[in-house]
C-alpha cells in the first residue's frame, strides 16, 4: 500500500516509522503527555509530531480492503486508547459538533496556543520530483 499510495505524506517504510514514533512518544516519563509540533512539515519530519503520525495508520487502513483491516486496527485503537489515556483533550480544540473530528487531534498541545489542522492531503503524479526521499519537503 505505501507504494502504491498516491498521497505526499504517504511513502514507502512510513508506517514502521510512524507506528515507532507512538511508541517511543508513550514511553516519555510523566503520566500526563503533550504532543508537540514538528520543527519542520517536510512529509518524514512531520512525524516528529505524534498526532500526525497517528494520521498515517488512519490514511493505510482507510485504504486496505476490510478483510485486511482487522489486525492493524486492533494496534490503531490500542494506539488511540494510550493516546486518549495519557493526553488531555483541549477544549478549544477546533471541531463541529455536528461532525466527529478525529480525538487524537483534538489533545492539548505542548505550549501551542491553537492545535494544528490536518493538512489537506496533496496526490503526487508517480512521474513528479514530489515523490521523492522522504527527507525532502
Amino acid at each position: 500500500m505505501e507504494h502504491e499510495s498516491g498521497l505526499y505524506e504517504i511513502f514507502p517504510g512510513v508506517t514502521a516509522v510512524a507506528l515507532g514514533r507512538c511508541r517511543s512518544f508513550f514511553r516519555l516519563p510523566g503520566r500526563t503527555l503533550y504532543p508537540g509540533l514538528a520543527d519542520r512539515p517536510c512529509r518524514g519530519c512531520s512525524l516528529d509530531d505524534v498526532t500526525h503520525a497517528r494520521d498515517v495508520p488512519a490514511d493505510i487502513l482507510a485504504a486496505l480492503p476490510p478483510r485486511l483491516q482487522t489486525e492493524p486496527g486492533r494496534l490503531i485503537a490500542r494506539i488511540d486508547a494510550e493516546l486518549l489515556r495519557r493526553t488531555l483533550p483541549d477544549p478549544r480544540a477546533p471541531g463541529c459538533p455536528w461532525r466527529r473530528e478525529a480525538s487524537w487531534r483534538m489533545r492539548l498541545y505542548d505550549g501551542v496556543v491553537d492545535p494544528p489542522r490536518r493538512r489537506r492531503r496533496q496526490r503526487v503524479n508517480p512521474g513528479s520530483s514530489a515523490g521523492g526521499s522522504p527527507g525532502r519537503g
